[in-house]
């Protein structure tokens, strides 16, 4: 039992006020300073004054108030370190299979972006061949026009040799050959390449008269029909290749001769 004038015991580590007669604190359960030797339930006005509990200083309360808190704060503080230890465990925790799926994913954009620079350089691998193919095909039709063109300049080069030599032919030989006994119909011939043949008639107004002759060149056959026409016989001429050939003629009843020039075109 408490008496109104009981101020009660403070305790010294939380600063909660207790009666006189509690042993402990009743809020944190520190043992109490006793002030009393004999305490008593009965607290007579006698007792009272003879046994009055000092005053607590107001200064001393805040500063047993203040660390009271500390004290009370203590586990808090004490929680928190708990937090903070156990912070960095679920931390890890948390972090291997953040960074394993960062890593799935980097990896993940880094083989679609290589595929598409793959897709890409194929693309540009089957624009590069399809150029290249063009271009092998124009350099194939240039070759066709360049060896068609080499063909007609060969053809222009064997030409300009044929009038030299036809030029030579006629200024040279051709007023020789004035006999009237023994002669061709024709002195030149021109034969294209790819056709039959060609003929011409050899003349010879003499009696039981043979016939011989020899070819320089190889660009036709010559050959003769078997039999006269009267005074003439047919000379046939195939062609084999483009060229030049001499025709030399001569008999044995005199000594006319002359060449006939067949040239293949």
């Amino acid at each position: 039992m408490q008496s109104a004038e009981d101020k009660g015991t403070f305790c010294t580590a939380c600063g909660t006020r207790n009666t006189s007669h509690n042993l402990f604190c009743t809020a944190c359960g520190q043992a109490l300073p006793q002030r009393y030797s004999a305490p008593t339930d009965v607290i007579t006005a006698e007792t009272a004054y003879t046994h009055q509990p000092v005053q607590e200083s107001k200064t001393d309360i805040p500063a047993r108030a203040a660390q009271s808190d500390y004290k009370t704060e203590q586990p808090q503080a004490d929680f928190s370190d708990n937090i903070k230890k156990a912070a960095p465990k679920s931390r890890r925790k948390l972090i291997i299979p953040v960074t394993a799926a960062v890593l799935v994913a980097a990896l993940s954009a880094l083989n679609i972006f290589q595929y598409s620079q793959l897709r890409s350089y194929k693309a540009q691998a089957d624009s590069l061949s399809a150029q290249l193919e063009t271009i092998a095909g124009t350099i194939e039709g240039y070759n066709q026009r360049i060896s068609s063109l080499n063909s007609i300049i060969d053809d222009y080069a064997l030409s300009a040799g044929y009038y030299d030599i036809i030029a030579e032919f006629v200024s040279e030989k051709l007023p020789r050959y004035n006999s009237s006994t023994y002669y061709p119909s024709e002195y030149i011939l021109f034969i294209p390449q790819n056709s039959a043949g060609e003929s011409f008639k050899l003349f010879a107004n003499l009696n039981s008269v043979t016939v011989s002759f020899y070819t320089s060149g190889d660009s036709v056959t010559v050959d003769y029909a078997e039999d006269w026409s009267g005074n003439s016989i047919d000379i046939m001429l195939a062609p084999r290749r483009k060229g030049l050939t001499r025709i030399h003629f001569s008999n044995d009843m005199n000594s006319d001769t002359f060449q006939v020039l067949v040239f293949v075109v």
